[in-house]
Order: C-alpha cells, then structure tokens, then sequence
C-alpha cells in the first residue's frame, strides 16, 4: 500500500448497484492552483473543461481559439 504525504486522502469507488436511468460520475475532492473544488474523472475525455466562472475565480487567462470551438453538453 502507497504511504500518503501529510494532507493527502485516499478515494474509493462507490459498491452502489449499477442503474442504467442513473449517470454515474466520478467526482473526487481536489484542487486547482490551491482551490478546492470538485473533479470529474472522465478517462474518455479528449479535453478538460472548467465553467468561466471558475476560471476567473483561478484568474486563468483566455487563450485564443483561432476560430476551433467545441460543443458541451449536458
């Protein structure tokens, strides 16, 4: 077993019984540049996605899109 540096917690899978009606996530505790916030494990994911309000709440800068967008759902 992997020893844990002081402040660090270790995460586990939920043994809830799987529901097709329900979305499973994967959301753990985490933080960005020392914001705690909530993280979406998506192993599938060709990008990350953070809401503007969160970002200005880092102060990230906008990088340009060169005219590449990309479609969020849900």
């Amino acid at each position: 077993m992997k020893k844990l540096n002081p402040g660090e917690r270790q995460g586990w899978w939920s043994a809830k019984k799987f529901d097709r009606r329900i979305r499973m996530r994967t959301l753990v505790q985490g933080a960005v540049n020392d914001h705690r916030t909530r993280i979406l494990l998506d192993t599938g994911a060709n990008v990350s996605v953070i809401t503007d309000t969160f970002a200005k709440k880092l102060r990230l800068r906008d990088i340009p899109d060169h005219g590449c967008s990309i479609d969020i759902q849900g």
